[in-house]
C-alpha cells in the first residue's frame, strides 16, 4: 500500500532521480517531472498529496506556480514543499507569501526530506 502520491518538480535530474529513490523506498508514489509544463500535466492526470518544488527552476518563476495553485480551488489544499540552494531571508518570505508550507534548503538528507513530507502530511 503507498504512503501516498508526490509530485517532484526540479529541472536537475540528480535530484529529482535521487529524491524520487528515496522516497519510493518509504512507500510513496512518485511522478518526478524537469518541468512546470509536465507538472501540470501530472497534475490533470492525478492528484498529489504533496508536491516538491524546486525554487530556481530555469525556465519559470516556481513562486508564481505555487501562488497560482494556492489560488485554485482544486489545488489550494495540495502541501507543497520548495527546495532551495539558497537559504536566505527573501526567497524564504516568498515561499511564504505564495503559500509553501515549507521551505526546505538544499543539501538535506534522507531522513530530512522524509521528516518535511512527513510534517506536511499532517497539516
Amino acid at each position: 500500500m503507498s504512503a501516498g502520491h508526490l509530485l517532484i518538480i526540479d529541472d536537475d535530474q540528480s535530484f529529482r532521480t535521487v529524491w524520487e529513490f528515496i522516497l519510493r523506498q518509504a512507500g510513496f508514489s512518485v511522478d518526478a517531472v524537469p518541468n512546470l509544463v509536465e507538472a501540470e500535466i501530472s497534475l490533470r492526470t492525478r492528484r498529489p498529496d504533496v508536491i516538491i518544488c524546486d525554487v530556481d527552476l530555469s525556465e519559470a518563476d516556481a513562486f508564481a506556480f505555487v501562488s497560482e495553485l494556492k489560488k485554485s480551488p482544486e489545488t489550494r489544499g495540495i502541501p507543497v514543499i520548495m527546495v532551495s540552494g539558497l537559504a536566505d531571508q527573501p526567497r524564504r518570505q516568498l515561499g511564504e507569501i505564495c503559500g509553501a508550507e515549507m521551505i526546505l534548503v538544499k543539501p538535506f538528507g534522507r531522513q530530512e526530506l522524509l521528516d518535511a513530507v512527513a510534517r506536511v502530511l499532517q497539516v
